[in-house]
């Protein structure tokens, strides 16, 4: 089981990396954790992430009843760096 959701790179830069956090409640208090990542979207494209169900130790699903997305971190390198020592 996932949940699925478009994310779409409103910049003008390629998002180049992207970390996504889904945080599981039931009846407000957090039961579980998923993250999953994403590369190379380009400008204006919209991507599928998929994030899995939380599990339990034995690999059962923890029962939720709500659900909060988070972008941890998303980086674009649109300038070179160069060293010039």
């Amino acid at each position: 089981k996932v949940i699925e959701f478009d994310v779409k790179n409103n910049a003008k830069d390629k998002i180049e990396y992207l970390e996504i956090t889904v945080v599981y409640y039931n009846n407000g208090y957090i039961v579980g954790v998923e993250s999953e990542y994403g590369a190379g979207i380009e400008p204006n494209e919209n991507t599928l992430i998929k994030i899995g169900y939380p599990l339990d130790g034995e690999y059962k699903d923890i029962i939720f009843d709500d659900y909060k997305i988070y972008i941890n971190e998303a980086c674009s390198y649109n300038k070179e760096i160069r060293d010039e020592r």
